[in-house]
């Protein structure tokens, strides 16, 4: 993050967040953080303070996410949450931005804490200052044998400059990389309680891989099995005629034990022919059922990641020691999802889960459709630059699940959209349209065995 960019962040803030409580801290995991306002509720102020290209940027607001416990989860909750921001600056015209913040304690002390974000690469940091910019808190410490020390209760110096090159990245493109980030950051907490099965799963897939290489390996190596037949032939075939044996032996490089009986050492090539026969055949049984194994494999690793609760539990029966089967409770304002094709499709049945559909869960760049004319379902395709195939998909499902057979649907960018005075209500400004003639049997069948977003 350039100095460009933290100015133009910094003056946004000045607009924005000034003059606001921090209502909420929610820490993601050990190096990223939400701050939420108390009048500035649009969005929420995401810091991240990891190791090779810490920002903050402020994003849209992110719900129902579970604070992780720990010491940077205690300090912003008792020295940051609820405190009045009433400054936010750059410090040193570097990449460090300082929060001062007011308090009133339960006995009606008051007093100011500042908040110091130093996103320099490398060596981001978060410190916490009481009023006469004594270190309280630090998310890191240094030892003492630095020349800048940050320890407790040690008053806190700047750091060197770092010089930063501007305009090295737009805004548009950094607010991308941002909410890509955070996309990444919110599945992987998610994903956190199944950490030790997806890694063991991805261990197996692995051994799987290499099992498969040397099992071709050994069947490349036995390739040849035909040659040790052949040779216990011209063995049999040469048995009266000593020199002509002698010089097959001696031009194929062959085994030949002289203690042993002619016989004997043809059956010993026959031998040799059915056990590289032998184990042709069974590595290639071996090897179906390897990449029978790596499909289930990376079909349960699928599922887990899809984070689908009914689907991950009917795996508890293949993985005991990994998955505990939860209780599903539901919220009713919860809508449902079909992935076809690898692209999500997520509908409403009631005018509720509608609303949460289209105003919670959806995003800027998603696209709204719904049956023209007639109340019906929300339909959100869940990505940006719809192909044709998927318009066409999302359109019979909006017909579909509106419980009709054919019908003209209306469809616009999530963007574009404006909610009305009445749950599930769409105003529709600018859109294009849809005509279903007909519903295909496989969507009809996917949105039967819809699963529930949890």
């Amino acid at each position: 993050m350039d100095n460009a960019l933290i100015k133009h962040l910094v003056n946004r803030l000045k607009e924005t967040a000034v003059s606001n409580f921090i209502m909420k801290t929610t820490v993601i995991n050990k190096t990223d953080f939400l701050l939420t306002f108390s009048f500035y509720r649009n969005e929420q102020l995401f810091v991240s303070l990891n190791h090779n290209n810490p920002f903050v940027y402020l994003v849209n607001k992110v719900e129902d996410i579970v604070t992780e416990n720990g010491n940077l989860n205690e300090q912003l909750k008792q020295r940051v949450r609820n405190t009045y921001i009433e400054e936010i600056e750059q410090l040193n015209d570097d990449r460090i931005i300082q929060f001062k913040l007011s308090f009133s304690s339960d006995f009606n002390v008051k007093g100011h804490y500042f908040l110091i974000i130093e996103l320099i690469p490398h060596h981001p940091n978060l410190l916490i200052l009481d009023g006469d910019n004594t270190i309280l808190f630090a998310n890191h410490y240094t030892d003492l044998t630095v020349d800048r020390l940050i320890i407790r209760n040690g008053k806190y110096q700047l750091p060197e400059k770092h010089e930063s090159k501007s305009g090295q990245q737009s805004i548009e493109a950094f607010s991308s990389y941002v909410n890509d980030y955070l996309s990444k950051v919110l599945n992987n907490k998610k994903l956190s309680p199944y950490s030790k099965l997806i890694t063991y799963i991805e261990k197996e897939i692995k051994k799987c891989s290499r099992k498969e290489e040397v099992l071709l390996k050994e069947m490349e190596s036995c390739s040849s099995y035909n040659d040790y037949k052949e040779r216990g032939e011209y063995i049999l075939t040469y048995q009266y005629d000593k020199e002509d044996l002698d010089n097959y032996i001696k031009d194929n490089n062959i085994d030949y034990d002289y203690n042993l009986s002619i016989i004997d050492n043809a059956n010993k090539q026959f031998k040799l022919y059915r056990k590289k026969k032998s184990t042709i055949s069974h590595d290639q049984e071996e090897i179906d059922k390897n990449k029978q194994r790596e499909k289930q494999l990376k079909e349960d690793l699928e599922i887990i990641k899809s984070l689908d609760i009914y689907k991950i539990n009917a795996l508890q029966s293949r993985y005991p020691k990994f998955i505990k089967k939860q209780k599903i409770v539901i919220n009713p304002k919860y809508p449902f999802f079909v992935v076809i094709n690898n692209t999500k499709y997520g509908f409403g049945r009631n005018a509720m889960q509608n609303d949460y559909l289209t105003f919670r869960l959806a995003e800027k760049d998603h696209y709204f459709f719904h049956i023209k004319d007639y109340s019906g379902a929300h339909v959100i395709l869940m990505k940006d630059n719809p192909s044709q195939e998927e318009i066409k998909i999302a359109s019979q499902i909006a017909i579909y699940v509106s419980k009709k057979d054919i019908g003209e649907v209306s469809y616009a960018k999530v963007s574009t959209i404006k909610k009305g005075q009445k749950a599930g209500e769409v105003i529709l400004s600018n859109y294009s349209s849809y005509v279903v003639k007909n519903i295909e049997e496989d969507i009809k069948l996917k949105v039967k065995n819809a699963s529930r977003f949890i």
